[in-house]
C-alpha cells in the first residue's frame, strides 16, 4: 500500500464515522457558545503560568526558603491569584538577583507575566502587585 493510499483510506475513514454521526459535522460550529459548554482554567493554572513567565524573564533568583529557622531548599517566585470570571488579580513574590537594578527588573516581571497569563490563559490581569522579598548574591565557585 503506498503512503497516498494509507491517507485516502484514512480519509475515507474519516468520512465514514461522521455520516454514521461520531464526529461533529459542519453544522455543529453553528451552534450557539451557551450549548457547547464551558472552559474554566482553574487558578493554580494561572499561579503556574505566572511564576514560569516570572522565572523566564531571567531576573529571578532562587532565594533559600525556610521554616522554623530550618532550611528547606530553594524556590522561585510565589504567586498568590484571586478573581473571579475573565478577571484575575495576582500577587507575586519574588527574589532578585544583587546587583541588579530593581525598578528595570520589576517592570520586566510585570510585561512579562502580564503578556503571558493574558495570552495563554485570556484572563485580564486586573492587579499586579509584585513584593521583592531578597536580593540574593551570585555565588562564585572557589578555588582550593
Amino acid at each position: 500500500m503506498s503512503a497516498g493510499t494509507e491517507v485516502e483510506g484514512a480519509k475515507r475513514g474519516e468520512l465514514d464515522i461522521a455520516e454514521r454521526g461520531e464526529l461533529p459535522t459542519a453544522g455543529h460550529a453553528d451552534r450557539e457558545v451557551a450549548e457547547r459548554g464551558k472552559l474554566e482554567i482553574s487558578h493554580g493554572v494561572v499561579r503556574k503560568v505566572a511564576a514560569r513567565a516570572a522565572d523566564e524573564t531571567g531576573v529571578t533568583a532562587r532565594a533559600p526558603r525556610r521554616v522554623a529557622g530550618l532550611d528547606v531548599g530553594h524556590g522561585g517566585p510565589t504567586v498568590r491569584v484571586a478573581g473571579a470570571d475573565n478577571a484575575v488579580d495576582l500577587r507575586l513574590d519574588v527574589a532578585l538577583h544583587y546587583p541588579a537594578p530593581v525598578r528595570p527588573a520589576v517592570e520586566r516581571i510585570r510585561e512579562s507575566v502580564i503578556e503571558r497569563v493574558e495570552h495563554i490563559t485570556s484572563y485580564r490581569v486586573r492587579t499586579l502587585e509584585i513584593t521583592v522579598s531578597a536580593l540574593v548574591p551570585e555565588t562564585r565557585a572557589r578555588v582550593r
